[in-house]
């Protein structure tokens, strides 16, 4: 009985040591950072320094176009952006317009 005990946690633990592991996402920046920029971000633990960035990812969304614009809203525009594969063009200018920010608002004149 207690070596089935044993076992199954043996089991259990390899079996959340794999769901632990993170996968990783980087990024090119379009300007440099100053210095070694360290934070959380959509659920991802982002380490960057110069032009690169490396996050950390954790679930799925960090590595979607959501994870990318939350970056760019962090440290600028990017030049490329992956996860398992480059993000095409199309979807990198959608990414970046979260740098832009809201569009400013007028006044009224008369």
């Amino acid at each position: 009985m207690k070596l089935q005990i044993a076992a199954a946690c043996a089991a259990l633990s390899l079996g959340l040591a794999s769901v632990a592991r993170a996968d990783t996402i980087s990024a090119t920046l379009e300007r440099p950072v100053a210095s070694h920029a360290q934070f959380l971000l959509a659920h991802a633990d982002w380490n960057c320094d110069g032009a690169t960035c490396v996050g950390a990812r954790v679930p799925a969304e960090a590595g979607a176009l959501f994870g990318c614009r939350a970056l760019v809203k962090k440290v600028g525009p990017v030049t490329a952006y992956s996860e398992f594969k480059p993000t095409d063009d199309a979807s990198l200018a959608k990414c970046n317009t979260a740098a832009a920010g809201p569009a400013p608002i007028g006044t009224a004149s008369r």
